[in-house]
């Protein structure tokens, strides 16, 4: 563990950047990107499905999230502009010198364009089967509004135990009722609250990881130590298995009522997606496989920035909401393709309580054999995240003095120490 702590401190200093203005620069490049890719990401849900995964509102609160977790990320090195207008206002009041102005913009352009991109990866067989493989920018089946803005026309088209439990409690409703009580935004805000839920309860015993990428990223960054990532995936995957096994027991009649007392996996009367994962049919594996990549190198940024102590200081208290608000703005603009699982407990734990409960195999052999992805897809997430984390941001934080208050604090422990 020490010797871990001490390659990971070495590696840090060799990617320290000492140039200021270039450590900037990266820092409002990764928050642009975080700003577009969870902002476009919802617009793109809405308009490739038509309207059945969000509306206008699930975009707004997107971009509006996915502002305060750009500035989460990125405010303590740059200032989190992530808008040339800002940067202009500051320049122009003399707050920010003028050279800052074309290299945040810069920064801020490459940010949004690779954001863009990476909306595009995660949507790409979505967005060829929404128009019969074409590219079209505007009208009924145009979908280059995803990414830019256009004249109002465009408009038209967008007119752990607890995480579990609360999150699929959400989605039997909205399936069983076939939409009348609830649908894709209630879905987000009950996963989102659940993991605030899930932390609150938990946080100060264990940490409340909730999920094996989150376990394996703080090992990985020698903040725990090896021992603790079976164990915490098993207990996160028991948790799950728990918390599924009590959603089928609340909702047991209204499941076998739903396809005339039949277990189906997948269809318009399947029922096994309440409680796992499983892709759209416009999906493959390859994109399938980048989407929950990327969605968990996102979840992972986003939780270092917010866990981080040299950052931007999330209040006292308040770290559990803030990490349910980056869960619901994975949601709202990641859920689209098969279900935004990040988390190879959340999904293998309900996925095998299925098999065991009565829907057999199936489920390990639907959407070609899916099952698998949810799992290792993350893992390999959460490793980038700690990558994009730590060159963008985290060996870039310069570790403010120690307050008077410190001072005095640690100068009374040690007076204790020479009375005793």
């Amino acid at each position: 563990m020490g010797r871990q702590k001490e390659l990971v401190s070495r590696c840090g200093e060799m990617l320290h950047i000492r140039y200021r203005l270039l450590r900037q620069a990266l820092a409002e490049c990764l928050g642009t990107l975080i700003l577009v890719m969870f902002g476009c990401g919802s617009v793109a849900q809405v308009v490739l499905s038509r309207g059945t995964h969000g509306g206008f509102l699930t975009i707004n609160l997107a971009f509006g999230f996915a502002v305060t977790l750009g500035i989460l990320v990125a405010g303590q090195v740059s200032g989190a502009h992530l808008n040339p207008a800002v940067t202009f206002a500051m320049c122009f009041l003399a707050r920010e010198p003028w050279i800052k102005l074309p290299i945040y913009t810069l920064a801020q352009t490459l940010g949004a364009f690779l954001g863009a991109g990476i909306v595009f990866g995660l949507y790409y067989d979505a967005i060829l089967s929404f128009a019969n493989n074409e590219l079209i920018v505007s009208g009924p089946n145009g979908t280059a509004g995803i990414f830019a803005t256009y004249p109002s026309g465009h408009l038209d088209m967008v007119n752990g135990f607890f995480d579990q439990m609360f999150g699929c409690g959400s989605v039997a409703q909205v399936v069983l009722s076939r939409g009348t009580h609830g649908g894709f935004l209630t879905i987000n805000l009950a996963f989102g609250f659940a993991v605030t839920l899930g932390i609150l309860v938990a946080g100060q015993v264990s940490g409340a990881h909730l999920n094996p990428a989150v376990t394996f990223a703080m090992c990985f960054l020698a903040r725990e130590p090896w021992i603790k990532l079976p164990i915490y995936t098993l207990a996160q995957t028991l948790g799950a298995f728990l918390g599924a096994g009590i959603v089928f027991g609340l909702y047991y009649d209204a499941i076998l009522s739903f396809a005339n007392n039949e277990l189906i996996v997948s269809g318009p009367n399947g029922t096994a997606g309440i409680f796992a994962t499983y892709p759209s049919g416009h999906l493959d594996m390859v994109n399938g496989f980048f989407d929950q990549f990327i969605g968990t190198a996102s979840l992972i940024v986003c939780v270092l920035a917010i866990v981080d102590p040299y950052n931007n200081p999330v209040p006292r208290g308040l770290e559990a909401f803030t990490v349910g608000l980056v869960v619901l703005v994975i949601g709202t603009s990641m859920g689209f393709n098969s279900g935004y699982a990040v988390n190879p407990a959340r999904d293998f734990g309900p996925r095998l309580f299925t098999a065991i409960a009565g829907w057999g195999s199936e489920v390990f052999t639907t959407g070609r054999h899916w099952w698998w992805v949810p799992i290792v897809s993350p893992l390999l997430g959460s490793i980038a995240g700690v990558f994009v984390y730590q060159l963008m941001i985290g060996c870039h934080l310069e570790q403010p003095p120690p307050s008077t208050e410190q001072e005095n604090v640690k100068l009374a422990h040690v007076k204790h120490k020479e009375q005793v």
